[in-house]
């Protein structure tokens, strides 16, 4: 099967070619061991395992609106992957393998979702910038371009800052903490 990675940005800015990939492998990620089933299935069977409360909250969340610096406690659940994009960072829509657990937007123009483990590429833009993640195959895999940066747990990648058609893709695999919240901001 093969997956492909879109690094969207601003029309005016930004602008770039679809990478094409199989597997975050191909970006250098260290592979799954001895293959994805038993690490797949792991990540279904922990994701349907979050306790209910949680879930209601966030099922809930998508009508609402929370204060700045509001931490939705569905993020500290195992596999749950937050994602966030600070103010002037907009999710794309484009959709997971899974619908969003919740989605956290606040009154300081951050905005919040939550995935649980295992999903396709998941991308976010901002002017004069694109990133997009992959968390599946045993690692997080993150590409940041033109303005876009990202840190992923306690760990982080940076554009190259230009704004124009020689951008970058910038990318690392971030493997150990398949539970990193990810957020994506411009610099």
């Amino acid at each position: 099967m093969r997956f492909t990675i879109f690094f969207l940005a601003a029309a005016h800015t930004v602008t770039s070619a679809v990478v094409q990939r199989a597997l975050p492998v191909e970006f250098g990620c260290t592979p799954c061991s001895p293959n994805d089933g038993p690490h797949y299935d792991a990540a279904a069977k922990a994701t349907a395992e979050i306790d209910p409360a949680l879930l209601a909250e966030g099922k809930a969340s998508f009508d609402q609106t929370f204060e700045a610096g509001y931490h939705p406690a569905l993020c500290d659940a195992h596999p749950v992957n937050c994602i966030t994009g600070a103010a002037g960072v907009s999710w794309t829509g484009t959709p997971g393998l899974t619908a969003p657990l919740g989605r956290w937007r606040r009154k300081d123009g951050t905005d919040t979702i939550a995935w649980g483990y295992w999903q396709q590429t998941l991308q976010w833009t901002g002017a004069g910038g694109s990133g997009t993640t992959y968390n599946a195959h045993c690692t997080i895999l993150t590409c940041v371009k033109g303005r876009m940066q990202a840190t992923i747990g306690t760990e982080s990648i940076k554009g190259d800052g230009k704004t124009d058609d020689t951008a970058e893709n910038i990318c690392g695999c971030f493997p150990k903490d398949l539970d990193a919240d990810i957020t994506f901001s411009l610099f």
